[in-house]
């Protein structure tokens, strides 16, 4: 693990909506708009999104899929509770990624991430798919 950086594991809020179950300890800096957690031979970026329309988790899945580019395979939908999942490898500047797409009413959180070892990969497909919405209730909502 790299020192200068802090170290997160086990369930991590991405923001007030959304939370991520980390099986690994992961180094935590941001990138722009974007989380990154790392180690050794795997990179997980992560990009959070508030509702940009009206459409239900599934609808967005559907037009999400109707732009993936040619070289998106091994895609994978699912329904889970409230949120629906897209996930598929696809090519991105020569390297091949793990990309997800976790829809809710309320946004989405996408997840792309850099295996360099294949011994990585079960631990990004888990982290994929632990994201789930998980709204902090504000003090204003007790009643």
């Amino acid at each position: 693990m790299h020192p200068d950086f802090p170290i997160v594991q086990g369930s991590y809020r991405l923001s007030p909506a959304w939370v991520v179950d980390l099986p690994v300890e992961l180094n935590r800096r941001l990138d722009g708009d974007e989380l990154v957690l790392w180690r050794a031979g795997l990179s997980l970026r992560f990009t959070v999104q508030t509702g940009d329309d009206d459409l239900a988790p599934v609808e967005r899945i559907a037009r999400e899929r109707l732009v993936l580019g040619e070289g998106a395979r091994d895609v994978e939908e699912e329904e889970d509770g409230d949120v629906a999942r897209m996930t598929f490898t696809d090519d991105e500047e020569d390297r091949e990624v793990l990309r997800a797409f976790v829809f809710h009413d309320a946004g989405h959180v996408e997840v792309v991430a850099h295996v360099d070892e294949d011994v990585h990969e079960p631990t990004a497909r888990a982290v994929m798919a632990s994201v789930r919405h998980s709204a902090v209730a504000r003090p204003s909502d007790a009643a």
